[in-house]
């Protein structure tokens, strides 16, 4: 009674059964069954409380997985987008500067077409005044006066043209120069650099996630061989040396009772099958003297068909049957 007291009540165990006496007392085998299930109970309920843990950890871990690879997701968004802009902006500084530099040799060659114009209404205005002889001494003066002026003006257009050329130059090599910057911001190795590094990052915390596991693993293998030594320990120190006797000579009787019942029910089978088979025979047999006489023996119809007198007579019903060797499926040889 002391020890019943002394052991912690759970929720949901079955109370001990009553025994021979006055229902308060139990004996030692009703106790040591209710203390098993017991522990059943207790060991039942650590075990569904450490499956939830686990699951909740998985739970866990699957959302960090999942949050950490959506994160990646939106950097390498992130980073395809700003090059895209990048290009784009070179592109669009390019074709700027390309359009300022057509507008402006449009501009200079607008510029020398009007200058010539007025210089050919000016040679005609002047072809118009001095037509006589002695106007011609000052003509040749203006002329060599203008042929300085004209030279002057070509100095200044070769000038103008070197300068022109010279920006251009200039223009292509900036261009070239953002062409070669944008293609080595751009090439295959960096791109492939840069994916690397990425995928680099994300082995590194798998190999990190994995060292954790591993140590988890081991851990709870530690936590479960400890507990299979003290479930071992407490097995040990409450043994059941009496209760297990019983149990060995319950099974034995319960053996030797199963060992009896399976060799009569062979008997029982064998007989069976004998009754069947000597029944199969008696059937066969009646079938067989009761069918047969439905059927001419085959020796008195080959007798028959061998005569002289009915061979063109019987011909047509019994010549295909004489050097046959098949039997019809109906028929019975007796």
């Amino acid at each position: 009674m002391s020890l019943l007291s002394n052991t912690p009540s759970r929720a949901g165990t079955l109370s001990p059964p009553s025994t021979a006496t006055n229902g308060t007392n139990i004996t030692r085998a009703d106790f040591q069954r209710w203390a098993h299930e017991d522990r059943n109970h207790a060991q039942a309920d650590d075990t569904r409380k450490e499956r939830e843990e686990r699951r909740r950890f998985k739970l866990e871990q699957k959302e960090l997985y999942r949050t950490r690879g959506v994160h990646y997701k939106d950097q390498q968004k992130s980073q395809m987008s700003t090059a895209a802009n990048e290009v784009q902006g070179a592109r669009e500084q390019n074709a700027q500067l390309g359009s300022s530099i057509r507008d402006e040799e449009e501009k200079m060659r607008k510029r020398r077409m009007e200058q010539q114009k007025k210089w050919a209404d000016h040679g005609y205005e002047l072809t118009q005044q001095y037509t006589i002889k002695a106007a011609q001494n000052n003509m040749r003066s203006l002329k060599a006066q203008n042929a300085g002026i004209v030279n002057g003006m070509h100095a200044k257009r070769e000038d103008n043209k070197q300068i022109v050329e010279s920006q251009r130059a200039a223009a292509q090599d900036e261009r070239r120069q953002r062409v070669a910057q944008v293609r080595s911001e751009t090439t295959d190795a960096v791109t492939r650099n840069a994916k690397k590094q990425y995928v680099d990052e994300r082995w590194d915390v798998a190999d990190a996630m994995r060292e954790k596991a591993e140590a988890w693993r081991a851990q709870r293998k530690a936590q479960e061989l400890a507990y299979l030594e003290q479930a071992l320990a407490i097995n040990a120190s409450t043994s059941m040396a009496p209760a297990k006797a019983a149990r060995e000579k319950a099974r034995d009787t319960k053996a030797k009772a199963s060992q009896e019942l399976r060799e009569r029910k062979k008997q029982i089978k064998d007989q069976a099958l004998q009754d069947d088979s000597s029944y199969g025979q008696a059937k066969a047999a009646i079938h067989d003297s009761i069918h047969g006489l439905k059927f001419v023996p085959d020796e008195e119809v080959k007798s028959v068909a061998a005569k002289d007198s009915g061979t063109q007579r019987l011909k047509p019903f019994f010549s295909f049957r004489t050097p046959s060797r098949r039997t019809a499926p109906h028929e019975v040889t007796l």
